[in-house]
């Protein structure tokens, strides 16, 4: 069969097993993302870092249009990976992850996404992607479909699930947390553990953009609406110390962040001219 055919046969394959399985999930406070039913159960794989923290309600909204109550569950954030689970009976329909230990980046990948607004057919988007690049457990493609969610799933040729959609890249196309080894993470998924330390594109949100200078580490912007803009921090400031810790490059507010979660603070001094001050920040989830 040529390739053409084969992806053709293949796509066609996955739609039938899988659409089934793509959920639509309102974590409240107009975030809004996808995730794949894992289990007959009612287990939702999904991005951590829209879940927040364990045993938090939601609301998902499964293929055949229902909406039920969830709650979310543990995160990796290694992998930016999260659960969610549906509360109410089931059984639903479920995909199978795939075991591997290196993602294959050949061939194509099928990207699986339930639509952020209502569709006029109801149909999620589905779409063949191809490997960009795969650094660690990051795996950019070159999707183009405009209204994937993030959390939605990526399967391989066989419908079994192989990533999560982090989120788009400034470059084009999408990031996929890749779930090598995922059996693994379920046990402590479900059982409400949090560890690891978040990918840089995953963390929560402060509201200060940094840049280096010959005077130290500059505030080049403050985002409006954030916690930081409610603060005494302006542009043009120069941080000194987070955490207690001398802080001279942006890697330095990663570093900071990496293992804490949406609603706890980071502590901030900065100097002003002659003068300057300490603040405490509070972290904001990060935007899907």
């Amino acid at each position: 069969m040529p390739p053409a055919d084969e992806q053709a046969a293949a796509m066609a394959a996955i739609q039938q097993r899988v659409l089934a399985a793509a959920v639509t999930i309102d974590f409240g406070e107009g975030r809004i993302g996808a995730g794949t039913v894992i289990s007959g159960e009612g287990d939702v794989l999904t991005a951590g870092h829209l879940m927040i923290a364990p045993n938090r309600a939601v609301r998902a909204t499964l293929a055949d249009g229902r909406t039920v109550e969830a709650v979310t569950k543990g995160i990796c954030r290694d992998l930016d990976a999260g659960l969610v689970k549906i509360t109410v009976p089931g059984p639903f329909p479920a995909v199978e992850i795939e075991n591997f230990s290196q993602l294959d980046t050949r061939g194509f990948y099928c990207a699986v996404s339930p639509r952020g607004e209502p569709a006029v057919d109801g149909s999620p988007f589905v779409s063949a992607v191809h490997v960009r690049r795969l650094v660690g457990v990051q795996l950019w493609t070159d999707e183009a479909s405009p209204g994937g969610l993030p959390g939605s799933g990526l399967l391989n040729r066989w419908g079994k699930l192989v990533g999560i959609h982090a989120g788009r890249s400034s470059f084009g196309g999408v990031i996929y947390g890749v779930l090598p080894n995922a059996q693994n993470l379920l046990g402590r998924l479900r059982s409400d553990e949090v560890w690891g330390r978040w990918l840089r594109a995953a963390t929560p949100a402060t509201g200060i953009v940094l840049a280096t200078s010959p005077d130290g580490l500059k505030v080049h912007a403050v985002a409006a609406g954030s916690t930081a803009a409610s603060s005494d921090l302006q542009a043009g400031d120069i941080i000194t110390q987070i955490d207690g810790k001398p802080a001279q490059m942006p890697d330095d507010l990663y570093q900071a962040i990496a293992e804490k979660d949406p609603g706890a603070t980071i502590r901030i001094e900065f100097r002003r001219g002659s003068g300057g001050g300490t603040i405490n920040i509070g972290l904001s989830p990060h935007t899907p």
